[in-house]
């Protein structure tokens, strides 16, 4: 899912450009010894890396239970009312003896670790830039993003940012477009692996509705089902084969092979549908089932007659705004990557429907992502 991971690779690069001693201790442990049961035991800290429990983002959170604190050196270096400033000696105190600077224990579940001196010179600044990567585009009442390339898809993106922004954003935060030299929390120009990603959901569900409807297979017009979807439809328990009173549409058709149609009940991805698809399922008696993956904005576009690019840009605003909300204020790139999967292409709707009522994207564009 290369749109939802896009954040995440572009984080991994960033670090892989600026990998050092530092990040290599941070990340996986590497150069240091972990002491625990008090020295009773020792063993490579790649078992207990930072960012286990302070996150790959150093924001922190809670392991097993416990409250981890934030650790990216920006916090580190402030005082706070319980303690001065962390510098590379505080810093190094912490790692060994288990204290903050004002000699208060850190918490119990903190192995000790002895470090190599090359990591440990290294260990705050790749904190300050793995924060600073992590922070990137998101700022205390902005949330910075890069919109679609595509001209459409961008239109629908920024109508969508305008009517979220008007509700409010997303915790007190709001959401607007990258200028083109400017870091962006999420990449959205490619929304290409969102098209895909929305369209194995749409498969997903109708295969399930199909299985839910009693049916135990289904033909599939149009090409052969790959490995993925044999997948899709073994776990739904429907079998896909040449021929059933049902038929499966996830692509457009020619005119000659839908009027070929021959199945009582259709089940459809709403961009498959054309003309001649919607006159086949108007045959008495035949039921036609689809997919509605982003209604709202599906709705914004038939209003506005816009396309299937738009309608793709403005559900992938619609979608970048609900992961920024379900990261919450405490934000970071990784965060907002792993909130984006969750929500991409779940809860995809069902509509049952007769064919002659039902609406389809404009076509001056063609079916499909």
């Amino acid at each position: 899912m290369r749109f939802v991971l896009g954040g995440l690779l572009a984080l991994a690069s960033g670090i892989a450009a600026a990998e050092d001693a530092g990040h290599a201790l941070y990340q996986r442990g590497e150069g240091a010894t972990a002491v625990l049961a008090g020295g009773a035991a020792r063993m490579p800290a790649r078992a207990f890396p930072c960012a286990n429990c302070h996150g790959a983002d150093t924001l922190g959170g809670r392991e097993g239970g416990v409250v981890v604190p934030p650790v990216g050196w920006s916090r580190l270096s402030a005082p706070t009312p319980r303690r001065p400033a962390y510098d590379g000696p505080a810093l190094a105190r912490a790692l060994a003896e288990g204290v903050d600077p004002a000699g208060r224990p850190l918490g119990a579940a903190m192995p000790r670790f002895e470090v190599a001196p090359d990591a440990l010179a290294a260990l705050a600044p790749a904190l300050a830039a793995i924060e600073a990567e992590q922070q990137a585009g998101i700022h205390g009442a902005e949330l910075v993003l890069r919109p679609p390339s595509d001209a459409a898809a961008r239109a629908g993106f920024e109508a969508a940012l305008a009517r979220l922004n008007d509700e409010g954003g997303a915790h007190g935060r709001l959401l607007r477009t990258a200028r083109p030299d400017e870091a962006a929390a999420l990449d959205l120009s490619d929304l290409s692996a969102l098209a895909d990603a929305l369209a194995a959901a749409e498969a997903r569900a109708l295969l399930s509705a199909a299985a839910e409807d009693g049916l135990t297979a289904l033909a599939v017009a149009g090409p052969p089902p790959d490995r993925g979807l044999q997948a899709q439809a073994a776990a739904a328990g429907v079998a896909l084969g040449p021929s059933s009173a049902a038929v499966l549409v996830l692509g457009a058709l020619s005119d000659d092979r839908a009027a070929a149609l021959e199945a009582t009940a259709i089940y459809a991805r709403r961009d498959a549908l054309s003309p001649a698809l919607i006159a086949a399922a108007a045959r008495p008696g035949l039921h036609l089932i689809l997919t509605d993956p982003f209604p709202e904005a599906a709705a914004w576009a038939r209003m506005t007659g816009q396309g299937r690019s738009a309608a793709l840009g403005h559900a992938a605003a619609r979608m970048a705004h609900e992961a920024a909300v379900r990261a919450g204020r405490r934000c970071s790139v990784a965060r907002l990557a792993a909130a984006l999967a969750e929500v991409t292409g779940r809860d995809v709707a069902i509509r049952r429907q007769k064919a002659p009522g039902v609406a389809s994207f404009p076509q001056e564009e063609p079916a499909g992502p």
